[in-house]
């Protein structure tokens, strides 16, 4: 036993130490994460669903509704010749929901969270991107004042996943599967503002101001697998894997003529790819009132 809990120290410090974030994926999927980040063996609450699907096998019998929202402050920023272009839009509404029905040894559970992106950003000098096509359109009309334009950009995109699945204990409550289904629906806007109209640069972005304008959306799926082991009734060792998903998305508005250059056709379909990736968690209750986790 004492080597046992010297490996579980272990593991606390060793993976402590290699913790990273994805950059697609995001690991905030419930409200409860801003309580106790370290989510990967939840047990005993709804959002289990979101971080540990396995635990749900593990709490009370009875039904489970939860439902919680984040207030998110962003900050992009890049910088173009010494110029930095930024945003710092918050986004007020992260929603979550999580329905969980545990009844002897099987959990039934269903969640609604943000799986990507996070709301709207507003660029109101542009950003490199922006700024980068303007300089290349100056260049091609031999006009260098089109580079200097003033400009802004708004830009809206977000994956909503809902999960739905389920857990069962095995090996004398020892050990719990689970398994869902992940739904994604996701969405993008862009819109590209001139400042002022565009006068005698007519004949090249036409009379509106607005260059370009353009809506995506597309549907998604993927699954998930996790397992949580319990060797002792204070421990917990858990593993979630989330497969591959891709958002086949479609593009059905592409107005302005700034929308080609920026790469964009109404009607056409591109994919969008959440990366597979892997959580792990380790826990120790360590007394009644006290519960450390990784």
């Amino acid at each position: 036993m004492k080597t046992f809990f010297l490996v579980l120290l272990f593991l606390f410090i060793g993976v402590g130490l290699v913790f990273a974030g994805g950059a697609e994926n995001k690991i905030n999927t419930g409200a409860g994460y801003a309580r106790f980040p370290a989510k990967a063996t939840e047990h005993k609450k709804p959002d289990a669903v979101f971080h540990n699907p396995a635990g749900t096998a593990f709490m009370k019998d009875g039904l489970y509704v939860e439902a919680g929202n984040q207030f998110l402050y962003k900050e992009y920023s890049n910088k173009v010749n010494g110029e930095t272009y930024k945003t710092d839009v918050p986004t007020y509404f992260y929603p979550d929901f999580a329905i969980v029905w545990k009844k002897d040894k099987t959990a039934l559970f269903t969640g609604l969270t943000v799986a990507s992106g996070g709301g709207e950003l507003k660029y109101k000098d542009g950003n490199a991107q922006t700024v980068g096509l303007l300089a290349q359109m100056a260049a091609q009309a031999g006009i260098p004042a089109i580079a200097g334009l003033g400009h802004s950009m708004d830009v809206f995109s977000a994956v909503y996943e809902s999960t739905t699945g389920v857990a069962h204990q095995f090996w004398e409550d020892k050990l719990s599967v689970g398994a869902g289904v992940r739904f994604l629906y996701g969405q993008q806007k862009l819109k590209v503002s001139l400042d002022d109209a565009p006068g005698a640069y007519a004949p090249i972005f036409g009379t509106d101001k607005t260059l370009a304008e353009t809506e995506t959306s597309g549907w998604g799926t993927g699954g998930v697998l996790s397992i949580h082991f319990k060797p002792v009734e204070t421990v917990d060792i858990a593993a979630t894997y989330h497969t591959q998903a891709i958002v086949d998305y479609k593009c059905t508005k592409a107005d302005g003529n700034f929308a080609n250059v920026l790469g964009l056709d109404k009607g056409e379909h591109y994919n969008y790819v959440l990366p597979a990736y892997l959580a792990l968690g380790v826990g120790w209750q360590i007394i009644p009132q006290l519960y450390v986790a990784t």
